[in-house]
């Protein structure tokens, strides 16, 4: 049952993907990157275990209407490995992470210097305490 929920997550992500692919994003040459907003901007897991899904969305603000497109990522090193973020802005928490904080960021295609950040708070199964 945990593959085939793990499978069907990766399908909605690899499904997002495309359809994002196949959008128009906008943005023109001279666009200027001024922020990245992510919602939620903090999340906290629910108590107790099990693998938990977060769906977040960027908003790049700035002028000469910048390209909506961003590039996923957990700044954290030293996670559990099944504790991801797709290209689709879905993060996974894998059961067994033992970190009670994580940083979701979204960083700009059109420039890659501006970024913008959310908390994710973990509540840590007690077996893993």
């Amino acid at each position: 049952m945990k593959k085939l929920k793990v499978a069907s997550i990766v399908l909605a992500c690899l499904m997002t993907m495309a359809f994002i692919s196949c959008e128009n994003t906008g943005g023109s040459p001279g666009a200027i990157i001024a922020r990245i907003e992510i919602a939620p901007w903090s999340v906290q897991t629910p108590p107790g275990g099990g693998t938990f899904d977060f769906p977040f969305t960027a908003t790049v603000h700035g002028s000469h209407n910048p390209p909506q497109t961003v590039t996923w990522s957990i700044d954290q090193i030293g996670r559990h490995s099944q504790t991801t973020i797709c290209a689709a802005g879905f993060l996974t928490i894998a059961v067994e992470e033992r970190l009670t904080e994580l940083t979701v960021r979204a960083t700009s295609t059109h420039n890659t210097a501006v970024s913008g950040t959310a908390r994710v708070s973990i509540r840590i199964h007690p077996s893993l305490r």
